[in-house]
C-alpha cells in the first residue's frame, strides 16, 4: 500500500468528489479503509509537536562525505556523515535545536573549542583518523558533543615500580614514564632551578616559584660496593649529580660512610669531581686517613660553586677520628661545569692487600 504525498492527495480528491471537494458528507463515505490508509500525507519537512511513538525502527539516513573546514557544512541529506581532511573546524553549520549528528573522521583535523562548538573540558580535540563524534544542536549555530568513541583500541597496561601511566594519543595506548618525565609533558616544558610544579588555582599545571631555592633534598648512593686485595687507590663507586642541579652561589655536602674487614693498619678515602663515573682525570676534592683501630669511616666535605669557573672545596688530608680542616691550610678550587653531568667518585687506598674496604653510603644534600 503506498504513502501519498500531499500533492498525490489532492489530485485524488479532485477527481474522486470533484473539484474543492476536500471534504466528505454522510452520503460520500461508502469508500473501503485501503482507500483511507492511502491518504496518509508525508512532505519534504515535517514538524511534530506532540508525543510521537514509534512501534518500528527508525531509519535514519547517511549523507555524503563532508570536507573539514573552518566551518563543518551540512546539508540535509542524513544524520550520520563521514569528514574527510584534517583543516582545523571551528564551528558547524545552523541546523534546528536538538538536531543530532554523527561524523566519523577518516582523517586526523582538530576540533578547536569554542562558544559555538563546546568540546568537552573546554578543551580542543586533536581528532584521531577512525573515530565516531556525536553532536547536538542547540540552535544559532552552536553545537555541543555528546559523545565519542576516541578511547577505542586503547591498550592499558599496569604501571611500573616508580613509573606512572602516560596517554600516547597517537598509538592509543598507556605507557610507563617516569615522574619527571611525565610532569614535563604535562607542563609542556622542563623545571627551572627555584620552581616547583604547582596549579596556578585554575587547574593549570606549570613550574612556579614557591619563594625559595629548591634544588634538592638528597641524592643517595647506597650500593655496596668492595675492594680486596690491593695496595693501590681504586675506584670504589660513584654518585651521579645531574646537570643544573647546582648553580652559583649554592654549596652542597658530601658525607662518604665506609667500614673494613679489620682494625689493623690504615687506609685512605679520597672523593673525586669528574664528568665520568671514574678516577681517570678527576678532581681530588677530599682525602681522608683511617687509622688503625677503627673499622668504620664517617666523613664529610662541603662544596662552595662560586661562579661558573670557581668551585671551592678542600682537598687535604684529615684524619677520620677529627674531620676538620687543620688551621693553616689552604682551599683549592676548580672550574667544575655544572651545566653537565658530574659525579662524585670514592676511591680507597687500602694499606695491606689483606684488608677489605665495602662502602656503606654516599649521600649528597644542599648546605
Amino acid at each position: 500500500m503506498a504513502i501519498k504525498t500531499r500533492a498525490e492527495l489532492d489530485t485524488v480528491n479532485t477527481e474522486t468528489f470533484g473539484a474543492g471537494k476536500n471534504t466528505l458528507g454522510d452520503s460520500e463515505k461508502a469508500f473501503n479503509a485501503d482507500w483511507i490508509e492511502s491518504t496518509a500525507t508525508l512532505s519534504d519537512n515535517n514538524s511534530f509537536t506532540g508525543v510521537n511513538i514509534h512501534t518500528a525502527e527508525v531509519r535514519w539516513h547517511k549523507g555524503p562525505g563532508i570536507a573539514s573546514g573552518s566551518e563543518l557544512t551540512l546539508g540535509n541529506t542524513g544524520n550520520f556523515h563521514h569528514v574527510t581532511g584534517n583543516v582545523t573546524i571551528n564551528s558547524i553549520s545552523n541546523k534546528q535545536h536538538g538536531t543530532r549528528m554523527l561524523f566519523y573522521f577518516n582523517s586526523n583535523p582538530l576540533l578547536a573549542h569554542s562558544a559555538s562548538l563546546v568540546l568537552p573540558n573546554a578543551t580542543n580535540i586533536q581528532v584521531l583518523p577512525g573515530t565516531l563524534y556525536e553532536f547536538i544542536s542547540e540552535g544559532s549555530g552552536n553545537w555541543r558533543m555528546l559523545n565519542n568513541d576516541s578511547l577505542n583500541g586503547v591498550v592499558i597496561t599496569s604501571p611500573a615500580d616508580d613509573q606512572v601511566l602516560q596517554y600516547v594519543a597517537a598509538t592509543k595506548t598507556w605507557v610507563n614514564v617516569g615522574l619527571g618525565t611525565a610532569l614535563s609533558n604535562a607542563i609542556g616544558n622542563l623545571g627551572v632551578s627555584g620552581n616547583i610544579p604547582q596549579t596556578d588555582g585554575a587547574g593549570n599545571l606549570s613550574w612556579t616559584s614557591n619563594g625559595g631555592a629548591i634544588t634538592i633534598q638528597f641524592l643517595r648512593n647506597l650500593t655496596t660496593a668492595t675492594v680486596t686485595g690491593v695496595t693501590v687507590n681504586t675506584y670504589l663507586t660513584g654518585l651521579l649529580i645531574p646537570a643544573n642541579t647546582f648553580t652559583a652561589g649554592e654549596s652542597f655536602d658530601v658525607l662518604l660512610r665506609t667500614f673494613r674487614n679489620s682494625i689493623t693498619g690504615t687506609f685512605l678515602n679520597r672523593i673525586y669531581l669528574n664528568t665520568t663515573n671514574s678516577i681517570v682525570g678527576a678532581t681530588l676534592v677530599a682525602t681522608f686517613n683511617v687509622s688503625a683501630g677503627f673499622l668504620g669511616n664517617l666523613m664529610s666535605r662541603n662544596l662552595l660553586i662560586r661562579s661558573a669557573t670557581n668551585t671551592s672545596y678542600f682537598s687535604s688530608t684529615t684524619s677520620s677520628s677529627s674531620d676538620i680542616v687543620p688551621s693553616g691550610l689552604g682551599f683549592d678550587s676548580a672550574n667544575i661545569d655544572w651545566t653537565v653531568n658530574q659525579y662524585i667518585v670514592v676511591a680507597v687506598q687500602p694499606s695491606a692487600v689483606g684488608q677489605t674496604i665495602t662502602h656503606f653510603s654516599t649521600v649528597i644534600s644542599p648546605h
